[in-house]
């Protein structure tokens, strides 16, 4: 009975080294089950068994060794601990022998006992070099215009802003791909936001396709993880990204590069993209990157971004973006007209403080083609954002934040421009606190401002927004 215990503790210590996934063992035949060994009254075959039980043993042991000897291909990521950085305390939750534990100390090159380390997010796929997932859960709490004299005017919800996924693959150094899953959040349902192929051929110029933002606007081109604030502008980002269609995701083809020397940077962005195609007054160009097939024939969008930064903290760029549509009243030859849009942008980040601010200004088609064929109005658009951060101990710091946009949809002086009643001011003041790099609360606090000569308009509307957001 001692005996019959000892070998299957000892078969199972095989199959826990060697990592043999249980399902891709071949099912035993019933011939094989049936099949017992035969009987030997001298005892050789027990001996036999004896001596195989041996050589596993001593195989087994090898591998064990082994495993010990090369401690980063066997070490596991645990939960709280940074990519690449290792301590003594993280070594000994693992049970490594300490010569082992100061080996990888010494190759991270870490002195401090107290630095955490970030879980691994890379998995080994056949035929892939990496793939690394990622995501962000979002929470939000609002209480909009909570001032309002009529209880019809408020507005009190919770909200799942995202809950989004993100895979970062690549085959080698030059093909990979990206990719942003939906799983749900602002009322949407799964889908993909973010989904492309890239080929990076050197430094000078890649190549990437899919569903991809637009470079146009810092901004919009800012990730959800990292946003100051709760929204990306609510006036000035939505009016690029919905009612102008200059802006945020769309399909298409992209060039992009860039050179580093002494220290300076310039890079480039060209792309080519489907755009959307609307007629309707109560409609606009939200959702462009979910039209599965462009409705216009030549009616296709460019955009162009050109970014520098010629010393260490002080990054400038500047964007141009087209929105094109088509006069189909004669089928024989479709006429076209182009719509442009202009960015110029600025981000100064040194020590704690960090301000950033754009100025668009461009065409406006309110969000239909026809206005792109007969006639459009100029905006002009704006923000500007200021940030003090604090760090403290163990991963934790806070943020204040100040941040004013504003907007004119028919600024100037041309026909039907310059009216008084539709320029806007919206500012936002905000407190944010990290738990540690991960997990952060968002509070702003929002005052939007009509700016009209119009008596009974001046009325200002307040909002307060909370979210909790989880990265990983």
């Amino acid at each position: 009975m001692h005996k019959a215990w000892s070998s299957l503790v000892f078969v199972s210590a095989i199959f826990l080294t060697t990592k043999i996934p249980l399902a891709a063992m071949p099912p035993m035949s019933q011939e094989e089950m049936e099949t017992d060994l035969p009987m030997d009254t001298s005892g050789s075959a027990m001996k036999s068994l004896g001596d195989d039980k041996n050589a596993l043993k001593d195989s087994v042991m090898g591998k064990m060794s082994e495993s010990i000897s090369n401690p980063k291909e066997e070490m596991m990521c645990k939960p709280g601990m940074e990519k690449g950085k290792s301590t003594e305390k993280d070594m000994k939750g693992m049970n490594m022998p300490n010569d082992s534990m100061q080996a990888v100390k010494g190759e991270e090159g870490q002195s401090k006992a107290d630095e955490k380390m970030e879980c691994c997010k890379t998995l080994k796929i056949p035929l892939l070099s990496k793939l690394e997932l990622g995501g962000t859960v979002q929470l939000k709490g609002l209480y909009h215009k909570f001032t309002s004299d009529q209880d019809a005017d408020k507005s009190l919800s919770l909200n799942l802003r995202r809950f989004k996924m993100d895979l970062d693959g690549a085959v080698d150094k030059h093909f990979g791909f990206k990719g942003g899953f939906l799983m749900d959040g602002n009322n949407r349902a799964f889908g993909i936001d973010d989904g492309y192929l890239y080929y990076t051929m050197s430094n000078w110029v890649g190549f990437k396709g899919g569903k991809m933002k637009r470079p146009f606007s810092q901004e919009a081109l800012a990730s959800s993880k990292s946003l100051y604030t709760i929204e990306r502008g609510e006036l000035y980002f939505d009016f690029l990204a919905n009612t102008t269609g200059y802006a945020y995701y769309d399909i298409g083809l992209l060039a992009y590069g860039g050179f580093t020397e002494d220290g300076r940077t310039l890079g480039y962005e060209i792309g080519i993209f489907n755009g959307k195609q609307n007629h309707s007054d109560s409609k606009d160009y939200s959702g462009q990157h979910y039209e599965t097939t462009d409705k216009g024939f030549i009616a296709k969008d460019f955009v162009m971004r050109v970014t520098a930064e010629p010393m260490k903290d002080l990054k400038i760029e500047a964007a141009v973006s087209t929105k094109a549509a088509e006069d189909t009243t004669d089928a024989n030859n479709f006429k076209y007209n182009v719509n442009t849009g202009y960015e110029v942008g600025l981000g100064y980040h040194h020590k704690n403080l960090n301000l950033q601010g754009e100025v668009s200004w461009g065409d406006n088609h309110n969000g239909v083609d026809k206005r792109i064929l007969s006639g459009s109005t100029r905006y002009f658009a704006f923000y500007a954002l200021a940030v003090w951060r604090e760090e403290y101990s163990q991963g934790r710091a806070s943020e204040s934040v100040i941040k004013v946009e504003g907007l004119d949809p028919d600024f100037g002086a041309g026909k039907n421009e310059g009216k008084p009643n539709d320029g806007i001011l919206h500012y936002t003041f905000g407190m944010n606190y990290f738990f540690n790099p991960r997990v952060s609360l968002l509070t702003n606090y929002g005052l939007i401002q009509p700016v009209t000569k119009v008596v009974g308009n001046q009325k200002i509307d307040q909002n307060l927004e909370m979210m909790w957001r989880l990265t990983f």
